[in-house]
């Protein structure tokens, strides 16, 4: 069974947040102030040329934690999760190869790299990235289809690749 979200991939973006707010708002407990510093870390990594998912995903760890304070552990009287907003990213990447092109780059391979060529060849047919071509095991191959468990893909979500 493949598990909806893998938290272990979250877990660079936990240690990232702590390491900011250590070293920028060290004496910032939860509460508006935790928001306030959430905001200049969001200011900050936005200045530093990161991208908008990946400021998502730093986000996301401290309105986690805003989440839990309130509603499980009862530290915080209010739910201030919500006053965090995660800015919709604007990073899609639609780039399509013509049939030309898609034959000029397998062209392009030696012919002594057959084994490269192949899987140039099932990247350009499935749009899959490098990782999770290098993560790809037999039995990803699953009735006509790549079954990608969580931790084979970047967001940490399962993925499913028809190969019809």
């Amino acid at each position: 069974m493949v598990t909806e979200y893998d938290v272990r991939s979250q877990k660079q973006h936990i240690l990232l947040v702590a390491r900011w707010m250590d070293e920028h708002a060290p004496d910032v407990i939860i509460g508006q102030e935790l928001l306030d510093a959430t905001r200049k870390m969001q200011k900050a990594l936005k200045e530093k040329g990161l991208a908008q998912s990946t400021i998502n995903n730093r986000i996301q760890v401290v309105k986690r934690v805003l989440s839990l304070s309130y509603r499980e552990w009862d530290w915080i009287d209010l739910p201030l999760d919500g006053k965090l907003r995660k800015p919709s990213p604007k990073n899609e990447r639609h780039v399509y190869l013509s049939e030309l092109e898609l034959a000029e780059l397998l062209e392009a391979v030696p012919e002594r790299y057959q084994v490269e060529r192949k899987v140039i060849l099932l990247a350009m047919l499935t749009g899959m990235r490098r990782g999770e071509l290098m993560a790809l095991e037999p039995r990803n191959v699953y009735n006509g289809r790549i079954v990608l468990k969580p931790h084979q893909t970047k967001n940490g979500k399962p993925r499913v690749i028809p190969l019809s």
